[in-house]
């Protein structure tokens, strides 16, 4: 196994050595809060499908799972606190889950617009924000189960991560309240916009 950056993938494996690359998640870290910031998100992202286009094999496959955002998102508002906007609202929300995550998420079709530059064909699009949704309730059940049915951990948790940094800690408490993980995966029709306020 082999641990490196996706930008150093081509100078460690040869032209067509793969027949297929799965990307189950980590997409959405690539381009960071700075390169969004700076208007280097989508050059990040064509730097991905260019190294996918020189890795894979003619015929080959790329699978991607990525969480995408549904609508046009202000980066300037997002990397404020979350307490600068309304609780409860959309850049409440996406300001603590990048608080906590770090990492920009693509906007509609750009993955779709990159790979077919990069040359690739789509040959299935399927929309999983209700798994996630589902998944995500779960997860978050679970972590609350055990860190109830465990209290002793869970203090060491708590007063551990708040020793480190405890501005992250802050973060984490707002992520605890209003899970915002689950949040972005609601259905379309709960969800709000960015111009819309609970």
């Amino acid at each position: 196994m082999r641990v490196c950056s996706f930008d150093d993938v081509t100078g460690l494996f040869e032209a067509g050595e793969f027949d297929v690359v799965v990307l189950n998640g980590p997409t959405e870290h690539f381009v960071s809060e700075a390169d969004a910031s700076a208007g280097r998100d989508e050059a990040v992202r064509r730097t991905l499908f260019d190294a996918l286009q020189v890795l894979i094999k003619p015929g080959g496959r790329v699978f991607i799972t990525c969480i995408h955002f549904r609508w046009p998102t202000d980066i300037t508002e997002v990397r404020k606190s979350p307490l600068a906007h309304p609780v409860g609202s959309y850049y409440f929300y996406c300001s603590v889950l990048v608080e906590i995550y770090s990492g920009w998420y693509p906007l509609g079709d750009v993955y779709d617009r990159l790979a077919a530059d990069a040359g690739f064909d789509l040959v299935r699009e399927r929309d999983a924000t209700n798994d996630y949704y589902l998944t995500s309730r779960m997860w978050s059940t679970r972590l609350k189960d055990y860190l109830r049915t465990n209290p002793r951990f869970a203090r060491q948790f708590v007063t551990g991560m708040f020793r480190k940094d405890p501005r992250y800690f802050f973060s984490v408490f707002l992520f605890w309240l209003y899970d915002p993980w689950t949040w972005q995966f609601r259905p379309t029709d709960v969800a709000e916009t960015p111009l819309t306020h609970r």
